[in-house]
């Protein structure tokens, strides 16, 4: 099997036009992930990295997969105290550099209907900027017994112009192709059975033009 390889250049031009974490209303806090591009992956295409809902409901997403599962009382305490510390934090502006590094992170604080980007290594992050970077740090790895497989009802599917290495499929989805290219797509995901999920993208022949597609498994309620 050959290896699909996406440049950095063409990883940039991936950057998602759809709706951020900002988009699922029921959340009290969320984080999106956003990596220095690797070999094969769209880093930008991969699920939401965490989300906390009402009543303790946690969705913990990885490379293509999300897990499920549920806070109890004071683990959700604890979780919320460290999400108000960096509400409460007026010194933090819309973007925050923690330190250099090609990593960002998008955090979103539902309950203050605010968006901080950050940018860098938390783990060398400053004084001022320390809250903000153990947030972003516990929600990253965030781990939990509770944990279990989810299995998305929708997906987003989104494509740009751009060629990968080795072969490629048809497009095979009942709306154009064209339609993605504008603007990712939502679909049940039923209907995207057995194509590539997540930062793994899939390379689609399409009209004598070769597309770079990923499909975005969606946490319940974001749009």
């Amino acid at each position: 099997m050959r290896l699909h390889v996406v440049s950095p250049a063409l990883a940039l031009a991936l950057l998602p036009v759809w709706a951020g974490p900002g988009e699922l209303p029921s959340a009290e806090v969320t984080l999106e992930v956003f990596a220095a591009p690797a070999p094969g992956r769209v880093p930008e295409a991969a699920p939401l990295r965490f989300a906390l809902l009402e009543k303790g409901r946690i969705f913990v997403g990885g490379t293509s997969e999300i897990a499920v599962g549920e806070l109890e009382g004071r683990e959700r305490k604890q979780l919320e105290k460290m999400v108000e510390a960096v509400a409460e934090d007026e010194r933090l502006e819309r973007e925050v550099t923690l330190s250099p590094g090609a990593d960002r992170y998008r955090l979103y604080l539902g309950d203050e209907k605010r968006t901080i980007v950050a940018s860098g290594d938390p783990r060398r992050a400053s004084i001022a900027h320390r809250k903000l970077a153990d947030l972003i740090l516990t929600l990253e790895r965030f781990e939990h017994a509770s944990l279990r497989p989810h299995d998305p009802a929708e997906v987003l599917v989104s494509a740009r112009r751009g060629e990968l290495v080795g072969g490629c499929r048809v497009w095979g989805f009942e709306f154009p192709l064209e339609s993605a290219e504008r603007r990712p797509v939502a679909i049940p995901a039923r209907a995207a059975s057995g194509w590539p999920r997540g930062a793994t993208p899939a390379s689609v022949c399409h009209e004598g033009r070769r597309y770079v597609v990923t499909v975005r498994p969606l946490v319940p309620g974001e749009s």
